[in-house]
């Protein structure tokens, strides 16, 4: 199997970033101006939200910069708990991105970002080899995992401990919102494709498939996306869920003519409403 139901320990390993330095995250934790919680005086859970809520008019993304890339849960960005704020504070929603190598998860992500190079766009596929974080706006991650698949830059052994760490991630981090599982939209249904999305719907983790380079046509004279699409929901989906209704929300995409875009981020700033929202009754819960 792809993927088992509990990670193994991972050994300790080195990380090397993937993009520009990020050695001052830590200074501008929130961005500017100042915020009511870097007063001297009590912040409520309400003054969070509210920060928080500031982008939802919009679904353009104005900033993207990368933060750390972790090959342990440890490592994953944590965003300080506001001077003298009252509740319980998780940290920005995390948003991740994973699909089989070759995938053109890269490539995806600059277009969402509208941000050439932010992720590294290689001709070899698995060239991610740690989980990257990226900060949009000031207030969510984007989170490019490790492609899965056979990477001719690893043994095997390297490529379990990948597989390891990132159902450890899926497992345990807390401020994980959703899963988007990037699929191939020009050949048929893979079937290491068909193993995650049901780990991941038996171990109850949020998630959506995004169907990729829906702009090209069909490899060696296959059928068009839109039959592969229909094949997936059907040989995959259907056995999951019980009705269509059930079933995670599907986006179709091209990183070419950023088809698909604003439909991400729409449904990305409706996630962040409800988490925001979460993070404030569970504030007040307390």
């Amino acid at each position: 199997a792809v993927l088992s139901p509990a990670p193994t320990p991972l050994p300790s390993t080195s990380t090397s970033a993937s993009a520009s330095d990020a050695s001052d995250v830590d200074d501008v934790p929130w961005g500017r101006p100042a915020e009511p919680w870097e007063s001297s005086e009590p912040v409520k859970a309400q003054q969070v939200t509210k920060r928080i809520h500031r982008d939802f008019d919009a679904t353009r993304v104005r900033s993207a910069r990368y933060v750390v890339s972790s090959v342990t849960i440890d490592q994953c960005p944590n965003p300080p708990t506001p001077p003298n704020f009252s509740g319980k504070w998780v940290g920005f929603p995390d948003f991740a991105f994973i699909g089989r190598s070759n995938v053109g998860k890269s490539s995806l992500i600059n277009s969402i970002t509208g941000t050439d190079g932010l992720a590294l766009v290689s001709k070899t596929p698995g060239k991610t080899k740690a989980i990257n974080h990226f900060l949009i706006n000031e207030c969510w991650y984007l989170v490019d995992l490790p492609g899965y698949g056979y990477a001719k830059t690893v043994g095997r052994q390297m490529r379990d401990v990948w597989a390891n760490f990132t159902m450890q991630y899926f497992l345990e981090r807390r401020c994980l919102c959703n899963v988007f599982v990037l699929i191939d939209g020009t050949v048929p249904t893979q079937e290491i494709d068909r193993q995650v999305v049901t780990w991941l719907a038996d171990n109850d983790i949020p998630h959506s498939i995004v169907f990729t380079k829906c702009d090209k046509k069909n490899k060696k004279s296959g059928p068009p996306y839109s039959l592969n699409v229909e094949a997936f929901k059907r040989d995959v989906l259907a056995e999951i869920w019980d009705d269509e209704e059930s079933m995670p929300q599907v986006f179709i995409t091209s990183s070419v003519s950023n088809q698909g875009k604003q439909a991400l981020l729409g449904y990305i700033k409706r996630l962040r409403s409800v988490w925001s929202g979460a993070i404030e009754a569970d504030s007040s819960a307390e």
